[in-house]
């Protein structure tokens, strides 16, 4: 996943929407109450319309029941698809529209779906879209928006008629297609993004928005966001009042802890925590905390491996170089409980990390600025 916590050096700036020579646009109208599915291209606009006016009910009329939308190979790690089956169907897509449409932090959608060919077989039209594309999130801290801006892709679009009132259409498929001239990144206003991309994107963050903690999944999202976002106090009802986490024997003599009690309590690791979170040379938080195992029931709740990709960069002061400190080469064996103050909401009661057994082979590929790290070695220099 590509996702920033928070907007570094980004400035928002007013981006021109593409037009393709030769093809009509067909953006979502400026008033909010024209659209229709009577055409094919009729629904192209009525897309634009759904996601420019936030509007989840005319998003799900315009797709079919059995949509389909395919990734680029690049984006299916994000979207959890494997590249050797890169679709994901209408439920998936819904869940993380739903997500950007109802986000708080994104603060304006402008969709342009212009069509550069199109094509008919049967009873099915297809076409070749140019998508324009432009997302702007807003830094939670107050800081500079950062703008998600997809202009390097083909949209194959298949439409079909509707199977209630064949009088209507929907999509049945669209299919992403990098553009030969893609490359990621660009001016500094704006990063260069897939459709495909924003959507695995949204899909994991904040899918459990609108009932954190309400399941052992919901759970999961909301450590990793109080952790990208720097809520430092979403962290702690995270974690139940006898909550420990064990630390490695490394980690452990690091922190001080004797080596047959390795691990400390809630007070101790909030506080660590929170030291990072709001630490000035902490420039960026990435956390992903991807199930690799679970659920099995234990005595209180149900335990989980957890595949941990944390990656915290540090950018200091005073001429010293900057440095990203990485987790990706150890599991967290977890616990997760419901919270005795609240039964319909769950916390983590333990958390124990484990080595894998490919840690040293991480090192040599990552670079001089990186620092391969454990969870609790980074707990080990900020308690």
């Amino acid at each position: 996943m590509k996702w920033r916590a928070s907007a570094v050096g980004v400035t928002a700036l007013a981006l021109a929407l593409l037009t393709s020579c030769g093809s009509d646009s067909l953006t979502g109208t400026a008033d909010g109450d024209d659209y229709s599915r009577e055409t094919p291209e009729d629904v192209l606009q009525a897309i634009a319309f759904a996601l420019e006016n936030r509007d989840i009910d005319v998003y799900s009329e315009c797709l079919a029941d059995d949509f389909e939308f395919g990734f680029v190979e690049h984006d299916c790690e994000g979207a959890g698809v494997p590249a050797a089956d890169p679709w994901w169907g209408k439920s998936e897509d819904m869940a993380s529209t739903d997500s950007m449409l109802s986000h708080a932090l994104v603060s304006d959608i402008e969709v342009d779906l212009p069509v550069n060919s199109s094509s008919s077989s049967g009873s099915e039209r297809a076409f070749r879209c140019e998508p324009s594309i432009k997302v702007v999130y807003e830094d939670a801290g107050g800081g500079e928006p950062e703008v998600f801006f997809v202009n390097s892709s083909w949209l194959h679009v298949k439409l079909v008629k509707d199977e209630v009132d064949t009088t209507l259409w929907q999509i049945s498929e669209m299919r992403e297609e990098l553009k030969e001239n893609w490359l990621k990144g660009g001016c500094t206003a704006t990063e260069k993004y897939t459709f495909g991309e924003i959507k695995g994107e949204f899909r994991r963050l904040r899918a459990c928005e609108k009932a954190p903690r309400s399941t052992p999944e919901c759970l999961i999202e909301a450590f990793e966001w109080s952790l990208m976002n720097r809520k430092y106090y979403e962290y702690p009802p995270c974690l139940s009042d006898m909550f420990l986490f064990e630390f490695t024997p490394e980690d452990a003599e690091l922190v001080g802890l004797p080596a047959d009690e390795p691990w400390w309590g809630k007070t101790q690791d909030v506080q660590t925590v929170t030291n990072i979170i709001r630490d000035n040379d902490v420039a960026t938080i990435f956390c992903e905390l991807a199930i690799e195992s679970g659920p099995s029931q234990s005595e209180g709740g149900f335990t989980y491996r957890l595949e941990p990709d944390i990656r915290i960069a540090v950018e200091p002061g005073g001429g010293h170089e900057p440095v990203t400190y990485i987790v990706d080469a150890s599991w967290l064996d977890v616990e997760i409980v419901p919270d005795p103050y609240n039964p319909e909401q769950w916390v983590f009661h333990r958390m124990t990390e484990v080595l894998k057994e490919t840690r040293a082979a991480h090192a040599p590929d990552l670079g001089p600025a990186t620092q391969p790290s454990t969870f609790g070695s980074i707990k080990a220099m900020y308690k």
